[in-house]
């Protein structure tokens, strides 16, 4: 609720500066693998390092940063690939189609 109130307080700020919008727009688009991924993934990993050995507190610090990085990675790096080559894909079968209806 903080950063909602900065976010609104500040907005004009806050939007001239393209850093923070990076930040801003990757930490919007984490939160969908993040919900994907937090539950079972988290979970089976709390569940290994405790079986392991590791104390069930630090079991848990360490899924919450591995799930957060992997949410992280995923809308910075996979998330953009594969949308760049399914629109090329769709972009490419598009354009076969309008050639074919044309001819």
């Amino acid at each position: 609720m903080v950063a909602i109130a900065v976010s609104i307080q500040f907005n004009a700020e806050l939007g001239a500066n393209p850093k923070i919008n990076y930040v801003v727009r990757l930490l919007g688009l984490t939160t969908y693998p993040l919900y994907l991924l937090h539950d079972v993934v988290g979970a089976a990993l709390i569940g290994k390092l405790v079986q392991i050995g590791v104390n069930p507190y630090g079991a848990l610090g360490i899924s919450i940063a591995a799930v957060v990085a992997t949410s992280i990675a995923i809308a910075a790096f996979i998330e953009p690939a594969l949308q760049k080559r399914m629109f090329a894909s769709l972009t490419f079968k598009t354009n076969l189609f309008a050639r074919r209806n044309t001819a």
